[in-house]
């Protein structure tokens, strides 16, 4: 009987010990972010106060109705806003389909050099994005194609196809079995209509978390949205960086702009946060 009880004890004590691990460590990461997004709220005497009770609106105020570095509201974040929406949302939507018919071509059918191939879209992910850059310049001046939102959703394209790729392969060929699709096709479904009807049914977790990591690598770019872009097309992160080509950053409004930047992707997290929990786990089993 004590041996039970000394046992419950040791687990209850391991189980404390692993909330406080994991609270601590949370602490740590999230502090720097979220005392950044409370400086949105506060006056700008007491953005190094810690304790500071004063808290504000005006900030928000201010930057939706006068602007902010001598540009308005237009220019500083309502453009560069909707720039980011379409661009982010468009290249994301292109990714999923280009990835999704490639991933399952390779994780259905047998043809010679798939492993190899698969392997190479891999090393596309792996090779910094700045390398691109120069034959990119490039290319985007003699298409004419500079501070146009085509040359974002390319850019974005290539760069989240390979990721999406290999994830969108790994939840087909965990999550879905075979033997469905065959038993679709026996009954006269075609390939497409099997892929459509059987496949994605079972695969929104996995695309859910696919479309979450895609648009956010989409939404918080900036290497080539601040290179390729100069007053069209320029996207929310550029504008972001404005707040700090200046020998005075007024901290509070660049604040209160990353917190407007950071709502739309809280938001979307929490409306697919049922599919992202499940979709996390989906492909750990066999790659």
């Amino acid at each position: 009987m004590m041996v039970i009880i000394m046992r419950k004890r040791r687990i209850k004590v391991s189980d404390v010990a692993a909330y406080v691990v994991v609270i601590l460590t949370s602490i740590f990461f999230l502090f720097p972010l979220i005392y950044f997004l409370l400086i949105a709220f506060k006056h700008e005497e007491d953005i190094l106060n810690i304790f500071a009770t004063r808290y504000t609106i005006e900030n928000f105020v201010k930057l939706l109705t006068e602007g902010a570095l001598g540009e308005p509201p237009e220019a500083i974040i309502i453009r560069p806003l909707l720039n980011t929406v379409i661009i982010s949302s468009t290249a994301t939507v292109i990714t999923l389909v280009v990835s999704l018919l490639a991933a399952y071509s390779v994780a259905r059918f047998n043809f010679k050099g798939k492993e190899a191939l698969s392997y190479f879209v891999l090393g596309q992910y792996m090779a910094p994005p700045i390398v691109a850059l120069v034959p990119l310049w490039h290319i985007t001046t003699t298409l004419g194609l500079l501070d146009t939102h085509i040359i974002l959703i390319w850019c974005y394209t290539m760069f989240g196809i390979p990721l999406a790729f290999w994830m969108l392969r790994s939840f087909i060929m965990t999550s879905t079995p075979v033997e469905l699709e065959e038993a679709a096709l026996i009954d006269g479904c075609s390939r497409i209509g099997a892929l459509i009807h059987v496949v994605l049914p079972l695969l929104r977790p996995g695309m859910a978390v696919t479309f979450i990591l895609t648009f956010l690598f989409n939404w918080n770019e900036f290497l080539f949205a601040s290179t390729l872009t100069a007053t069209k097309a320029y996207t929310i992160t550029v504008s972001i960086a404005k707040f700090g080509a200046w020998l005075y950053i007024t901290w509070t409004e660049m604040a209160a702009l990353c917190f407007i930047t950071l709502l739309p992707v809280i938001i979307l997290a929490i409306l697919i946060q049922r599919y992202i929990v499940s979709g996390l786990t989906l492909g750990a089993v066999r790659a």
